[in-house]
């Protein structure tokens, strides 16, 4: 599995909140290292094997679809607050990808119980606090298989990503990132046990890395 992200020539405005400057993030020299950076991380957590069903809870402008769409028999599922979801399906349509894109809640997805083979959460989960943290997880794990797998990524909390999110990505960090990392982790650990953790960078401590990415094994019915 390669990362592979749609052509910026494919792209058009989504015209959502802070959408549309996040996705021009990725095709940036340096923000955009780091953008995909969180994709490249996810996808080492990701078995890279080929299953029915993947979602793609908070797909955003879609960015993430065409590399998991590798392993997946069927068209990529996505769940997204985005409305007009026929926008994002319609720039990944011209790269050649299908996918079954709907607007809802992650809180109550309208999907049966244990239909998906595999989940990616990236970059949503930091935007939830409270118990928001671990019913979002719960309601993950409820559309998972048992021996199915979930990665969820967020940004790490600390005085370095917050500089970042500031001054190169524009955004003030506390009004679109009510959680940080030690919030988000717990918040999941309330429901699960973590498989797998990693950040980036790897050699620095979790508090002082830039990202972490966490992958979970549903082991019940």
């Amino acid at each position: 599995m390669k990362l592979i992200l749609p052509r910026k020539e494919h792209l058009t405005a989504l015209k959502y909140e802070y959408i549309d400057s996040t996705i021009d993030q990725y095709y940036r020299p340096v923000q955009g290292h780091l953008m995909r950076k969180r994709l490249t991380q996810a996808m080492a957590l990701i078995p890279n094997v080929k299953v029915d069903r993947i979602l793609d809870v908070g797909y955003g402008g879609g960015q993430f679809i065409p590399t998991l769409a590798q392993i997946s028999k069927e068209p990529i599922y996505g769940i997204d607050t985005l409305p007009q979801p026929e926008r994002v399906a319609k720039i990944l349509k011209q790269e050649g990808y299908a996918t079954d894109l709907i607007e809802g809640s992650v809180f109550k997805m309208p999907y049966k119980d244990n239909y998906f083979d595999g989940l990616v959460c990236i970059s949503v989960m930091e935007h939830f606090e409270g118990d928001e943290l671990w019913k979002a997880t719960q309601e993950m794990l409820r559309v998972l298989k048992p021996g199915g797998w979930l990665v969820i990524g967020s940004p790490v909390k600390n005085p370095m990503t917050d500089f970042i999110i500031d001054h190169f990505l524009g955004f003030k960090p506390d009004d679109i990132h009510p959680s940080g990392h030690k919030q988000i982790i717990a918040g999941i650990e309330k429901i699960t046990p973590i498989d797998k953790l990693t950040h980036f960078f790897w050699w620095m401590p979790l508090d002082w890395s830039l990202y972490f990415c966490a992958r979970i094994i549903k082991t019940n019915k």
